[in-house]
């Protein structure tokens, strides 16, 4: 008997405890797209050009099937 009691102790407190927290609040980032260049993508000197265009801004550099360089990036 004390140790369902223990449990039923147990489980209350860490209810009380997790209703104390609050509800969890969830941050969509939008990303942004541009095109760094047309044509001639070359993937090295693409992810460069775009992390150092958008700096501190996650910048990702992507080459599509028809040679464009596409940049992506958090927006602000």
């Amino acid at each position: 008997m004390k140790s369902i009691s223990l449990i039923v102790m147990i489980v209350l407190v860490a209810s009380i405890e997790i209703e104390k927290e609050g509800a969890m609040k969830v941050v969509e980032g939008k990303t942004c797209r541009e095109v760094l260049y047309p044509k001639g993508c070359v993937v090295s000197k693409c992810m460069s050009d775009c992390s150092s265009k958008h700096e501190g801004k996650h910048g990702v550099g992507k080459c599509d099937f028809t040679g464009a360089c596409f940049c992506s990036y958090l927006c602000t």
